[in-house]
């Protein structure tokens, strides 16, 4: 399995910008369209979508009255995802 580390170097705009996320998927070598980005915070779920990638939040106590309307799905805890749920996404 591959690995890209993204430091805050390595894009010119920080979230709610894709940069980031632009830049992990090209190293990568995978189509944004099947890429899934798993954030606690609005700004990641907005940058998500702003790249056209689908997004999984998982709010926090502090980040639970964000925004995460353009989340592809909203969960209550990193333990409710697993690889069949991400794959149900399409």
């Amino acid at each position: 399995m591959a690995e890209v580390i993204a430091t805050y170097e390595s894009a010119p705009r920080r979230k709610p910008h894709p940069d980031v996320l632009l830049y992990v998927a090209a190293r990568l070598g995978v189509a944004l369209t099947e890429c899934v980005a798993l954030d606690d915070a609005e700004k990641g779920i907005v940058a998500a979508h702003a790249a056209g990638m689908k997004s999984i939040a998982v709010p926090t106590d502090d980040t639970r009255h964000n925004d995460f309307s353009k989340a592809t799905l909203v969960l209550p805890s990193l333990e409710a995802i697993s690889l069949e749920l991400i794959d149900s996404l399409g």
